[in-house]
């Protein structure tokens, strides 16, 4: 006897895009399935993420995906799954295809607004003194203005100073000695830009 019941072929993904393959921490990317059924029939779709967040839902062709909050580069894995309108999504009737996405972290945001930020790490073996100070632009290598406060650090410590852009210089002065009383010798850098919101990095000692 012949079976008059109609045979069902399962949908088929065609192809998977991302807006980006390459994003920063918290940016929102859009993911398209292209799918097609042999038999014409309603395709159902389900999104899912590793990490991260969808924003428009998770069961259309098309959907927009939010990237974690991260501080280091971080991989995330986007999965799409597709069946056949009526049939279980872990059935004989489906399809599935994953992408990598990379996940840059944060830039850093500006830590006070108007300002810059310089970090000094003491590279020496003994304790020192640091401040920073900028360069009078109405006297360019004549007056410093703008003193930050003097921090005490002990070898492998680092300060952070907060100062308004423009050509800055670090100061040091041994803790022995400061602790002399006699105001120096101070070891002045050559000055150098700052730009409002920059972050720089510098290592006072050995590698300075």
């Amino acid at each position: 006897m012949l079976s008059c019941e109609k045979y069902n072929s399962p949908p088929t993904i065609i192809n998977l895009i991302a807006s980006k393959t390459t994003v920063e921490s918290e940016e929102i990317v859009m993911f398209s399935c292209e799918a097609q059924d042999p038999d014409g029939d309603p395709i159902m779709y389900r999104w899912s993420c590793l990490s991260g967040m969808f924003i428009s839902g998770t069961s259309s062709s098309t959907v927009m995906w939010k990237a974690p909050q991260t501080n280091s580069e971080t991989i995330s894995k986007i999965t799409v799954q597709i069946a056949d309108a009526g049939h279980p999504f872990d059935g004989p009737f489906m399809d599935s295809r994953a992408i990598i996405l990379m996940v840059d972290p944060a830039a850093p945001s500006c830590v006070k607004e108007n300002y810059g930020t310089m970090i000094i790490k003491n590279t020496n073996t003994y304790a020192i003194r640091v401040q920073c100070s900028r360069e009078d632009p109405g006297c360019p290598e004549c007056v410093s203005i703008d003193h930050t406060s003097v921090v005490y650090l002990a070898p492998n410590q680092s300060a952070t100073f907060n100062i308004k852009p423009g050509n800055i210089i670090a100061w040091c002065i041994s803790e022995a000695n400061w602790q002399l009383g006699l105001g120096g010798p101070w070891t002045t850098t050559v000055p150098f830009p700052l730009a409002q919101c920059e972050i720089r990095t510098l290592n006072w000692g050995p590698g300075k």
